[in-house]
């Protein structure tokens, strides 16, 4: 599990945020390493986007006479087993000579 240490917000526009993190260890895929307060650390540079508003949907009050009530459900095909699937694939002629 990688530790944030620290996070400062470089620039920002609407939900658009550029990041600069500080993560505990080496990380070298991540980011920069460097020798740091609490030895070696990763400094990562990401853009983050985040929501601009949270709210809180509640539950239907029943109650409620304005509300129209639609249940129905929605039905997916399942999915071809692995042989058919291959089955129906187009073959190469070599692929056929050979079969």
């Amino acid at each position: 599990m990688i530790e944030i240490l620290d996070e400062q917000i470089l620039s920002q526009q609407g939900s658009w945020k550029r990041v600069r993190r500080w993560l505990r260890g080496k990380h070298p895929h991540l980011g920069i390493l460097v020798f740091g307060h609490t030895g070696m650390e990763t400094i990562q540079e990401i853009d983050v986007i985040s929501p601009i508003h949270i709210f809180t949907v509640l539950a239907e009050n029943e109650s409620d006479k304005n509300t129209t009530e639609c249940h129905e459900q929605l039905k997916l095909p399942l999915p071809l087993p692995v042989d058919q699937l291959l089955q129906t694939l187009p073959q190469s002629k070599s692929h056929q000579k050979a079969a």
